[in-house]
């Protein structure tokens, strides 16, 4: 099968790992970056600075890349059309795909955000079939009825994210993830990073954290790196922990994170906040929960001097994410609707 997929290549290597998925299926592929083109990126970047067309600067650009999007569909003429979150295509050209005899699946996997919010929005309403991975998000719910999309969770890579053998485990707690200062993750995850005891040695791999510095002198002290860290070497810094700690974003109310289950599959051990899907992934036992940023400390007490029970839960959670939260198992899934909803494989 010949199928034309589309996301942003900067969310998480989401792209990256859901084509191999893809693929490693035996389907032909179609990659198309949502983030533009070079000339595309060149023109948003000064046009945006005209004073009063902010807004009307990022309409055009929108309406560049969806332009060429729709060139690409039609030259490629695949069997299914694939979007991932990808808010720079316009709404009107994936009706456009549509009208063309196209079959159009949607996978929201992220928020929408300032301007591209709208289209993002419009553009589920113009799919054949809309997959999310957070069913509670109050625009999920005001604009469709549960019968009307998918659950489909994230993934992880076990190609990336593996046990790596022998490695020593260097830090007691690790934190890996972004501290950005427009909105209130950052500040709930310097919060938490800093008030974990001294006697721990914790390390932080944070892009934005260099922001947080100055209101939190002890991050400073725990951050080895203020720059996003390739899937590879975060791989190995979850072997190199005794915890991984998570923390959700603000903007996911059930979501269980892309990085639960790259954590599961390297084979560490994590603790991270209660999301309602967490319950619905894992069974209990597997990934240690919190609902309140108070219980943390003592959940790092109870298990930092217990690493053969600790070694016992994470072979058990990384069995059950071979097993059940793979990217090839999120595509097998839409595939799947694919067959039964549309007679075709």
């Amino acid at each position: 099968m010949r199928i034309h997929y589309t996301a942003p290549s900067w969310h998480g290597g989401f792209h990256e790992f859901m084509s191999k998925a893809f693929r490693s299926l035996g389907h032909d592929l179609y990659d198309f970056d949502d983030n533009g083109s070079g000339f595309e990126r060149n023109f948003r970047r000064l046009a945006v600075r005209i004073p009063r067309w902010e807004y009307g600067a990022d309409d055009a650009f929108r309406a560049m890349v969806s332009r060429r999007w729709l060139r690409s569909v039609k030259e490629y003429d695949p069997d299914l059309v694939v979007l991932e979150h990808a808010p720079n295509i316009l709404p009107s050209v994936v009706r456009a795909a549509r009208q063309l005899g196209y079959k159009v699946f949607y996978w929201t996997d992220s928020p929408p955000a300032g301007a591209q919010a709208k289209d993002l929005l419009a553009s589920l309403k113009a799919a054949d079939e809309i997959f999310t991975d957070d069913r509670e998000r109050e625009w999920m719910t005001t604009l469709f009825h549960p019968s009307e999309f998918h659950f489909l969770a994230l993934g992880g890579d076990p190609d990336v994210f593996h046990p790596i053998p022998n490695v020593p485990k260097e830090y007691d707690v690790v934190f890996v993830g972004s501290l950005s200062p427009q909105t209130g993750d950052g500040v709930i995850r310097a919060e938490i990073i800093s008030a974990i005891p001294d006697k721990y040695k914790v390390a932080v791999f944070g892009n934005d954290v260099a922001y947080w510095f100055k209101s939190y002198p002890k991050l400073k002290e725990r951050t080895l790196s203020t720059r996003a860290v390739p899937a590879s070497q975060v791989n190995e810094i979850y072997n190199k922990a005794k915890i991984v700690l998570g923390i959700y974003t603000t903007f996911h109310i059930e979501t269980v994170s892309a990085r639960t289950h790259e954590t599961a599959l390297a084979g560490a051990f994590q603790i991270v906040d209660w999301r309602k899907g967490l319950d619905e992934l894992y069974p209990a036992g597997l990934i240690e929960r919190f609902k309140y940023a108070r219980e943390i400390n003592g959940l790092i007490d109870k298990w930092i001097d217990r690493p053969k029970e600790r070694e016992e839960v994470a072979q058990k959670v990384r069995a059950h994410a071979l097993a059940h939260h793979t990217w090839r198992h999120r595509a097998e899934s839409m595939l799947k609707i694919f067959r039964e909803k549309y007679g075709r494989s």
